[in-house]
């Protein structure tokens, strides 16, 4: 019995991010990322995307920690001292200004009616314990609902490991969403509208992915 209940212990930190949007401030998203079974010291570093780079973690601010000690060693990597077992890490990101006219499709960005968030751009994680779970709590304004490929619901939502949890962005605001099957596979489809989109036909949007899914369920056989 004692062996069982070892073996249903994570070998891993437990951790829990949660990012908060303040429709009264759109200049940043606030984090916190609570860590429970914290060892003693560890390493935090900022995802690099193997693409590009965008060294978001430039745009972090007032990084603090509450039950540690919190340095920044340089770049992407902060270290943690003197931890208790559960300590909660604070910061902000601080969205840089918008640059040319059209919007970069993977970098965060906040409106009065969505936006996105994505782990690699906001997210520290735990040098070491990436096969670790994680949870992703979203504190958002009324009417906000996310879409995300990450299981959960309730603006809360699970990862097994940091693999997943830095391929799982989160779209915000007022979504809307629309459902069809290809395949013999349900799907869903959210759309944001920016302040200044153009009308569209919402019928033929959703037939055409529906086409690409159903091709490409035929080319590669599922």
């Amino acid at each position: 019995m004692l062996w069982l209940l070892a073996a249903l212990v994570s070998p891993f930190p437990d951790v829990t991010y949660t990012i908060r949007v303040d429709p009264a401030d759109l200049s940043a998203f606030d984090i916190t990322m609570n860590v429970r079974r914290a060892p003693p010291s560890f390493t935090l570093a900022m995802f690099s995307h193997p693409e590009y780079d965008d060294k978001y973690w430039r745009y972090l601010d007032h990084v603090t920690a509450d039950g540690g000690v919190i340095t920044h060693d340089s770049g992407a990597v902060w270290h943690v001292t003197n931890a208790s077992g559960a300590l909660t890490i604070h910061y902000r990101l601080v969205l840089p200004p918008r640059s040319g006219t059209q919007r970069q499709a993977w970098k965060p960005f906040l409106t009065p009616t969505g936006g996105l968030v994505d782990a690699p751009h906001a997210l520290l994680y735990i040098v070491g314990a990436e096969p670790g779970p994680s949870e992703v709590r979203l504190i958002l304004p009324t009417g906000w609902r996310v879409a995300t490929p990450l299981p959960g619901d309730s603006n809360q939502y699970r990862a097994r490991n940091v693999a997943d949890l830095m391929d799982g962005p989160f779209l915000l605001g007022r979504l809307r969403e629309w459902d069809f099957q290809a395949a013999h596979t349900p799907h869903r489809v959210f759309y944001w509208d920016a302040p200044d989109a153009k009308a569209f036909d919402t019928t033929q949007f959703v037939v055409h992915i529906g086409e690409v899914v159903s091709q490409a369920a035929a080319l590669f056989g599922g």
